[in-house]
């Protein structure tokens, strides 16, 4: 279950995402960034495999990871028009597979980058879903 809905921020634009795990959680955001920035939803099976892909973990806390793999998916998208999915999250050796596609959908709208303004991680337990909120700066 991946499921992001935006949110109505002043200026800028933001995503709230669900998961019931962090790599379906990581994958909602994704989908929510993708969304934003080509206004439509992406078809994997419609895209050109590109290659896999490992990215290294530097933080412990999730809520940095998360923005670690927004900051790549951004980084990807404007210098390589790549797109991808995570894979496999292994905090016990430090790294996100991935699988990158090629992409070359307009572009409707630049993201510039993640916004630490009201960004959030977090377990619910009375639901058993990872959350996120993600403002990003456009």
């Amino acid at each position: 279950m991946e499921v992001f809905r935006l949110l109505d921020v002043t200026a800028d634009i933001g995503i709230e995402c669900k998961g019931t795990t962090l790599k379906e959680l990581f994958n909602a955001a994704l989908s929510g960034l993708y969304y934003i920035i080509f206004d439509a939803f992406l078809d994997y099976k419609k895209l050109t495999f590109a290659k896999a892909e490992n990215l290294h973990i530097n933080e412990k806390n999730r809520a940095d990871v998360l923005l670690m793999v927004l900051e790549e998916a951004i980084y990807l998208v404007y210098q390589k028009k790549l797109v991808f999915r995570v894979d496999e999250i292994d905090e016990v050796l430090g790294f996100i597979k991935y699988n990158a596609y090629n992409c070359h959908l307009k572009i409707e709208k630049e993201v510039k980058a993640v916004t630490l303004h009201n960004y959030c991680v977090e377990w619910q337990e009375n639901n058993n879903l990872w959350q996120a909120r993600i403002i990003f700066d456009i």
